[in-house]
């Protein structure tokens, strides 16, 4: 009885170790971004259109979509690679940055 009850605690941890390490979607647009469900990884590359800053937190908006990003610096106008999750906020689908990386 212990054996099929730490096989299927091992089948456990690799179902969701598998889930975990699914790769992130790219999204182009917010038509993407409105056909995926909430908490998906995207990747999302482009350049800074606007860039809102409101105390320790700023909302960029890059290719049209709101990106929520609680980091330093300054991104407007600058070509970025953005890995997050798809949220929502008010009834609008957002970005929450996970990780934000400048591009040459």
């Amino acid at each position: 009885m212990r054996r099929i009850a730490f096989v299927i605690s091992l089948v456990g941890i690799f179902v969701l170790l598998g889930a975990f390490m699914l790769p992130a979607k790219n999204v182009g647009s917010a038509e993407d971004l409105e056909k995926l469900e909430i908490n998906t990884k995207v990747i999302l590359s482009g350049k800074v259109e606007n860039e809102r800053v409101y105390g320790d937190f700023r909302i960029l908006s890059v290719n049209g979509i709101s990106v929520i990003c609680n980091c330093p610096g300054d991104y407007l106008g600058k070509n970025v690679e953005i890995l997050g999750k798809v949220s929502e906020y008010e009834g609008k689908i957002q970005i929450e940055i996970l990780r934000i990386k400048g591009k040459n």
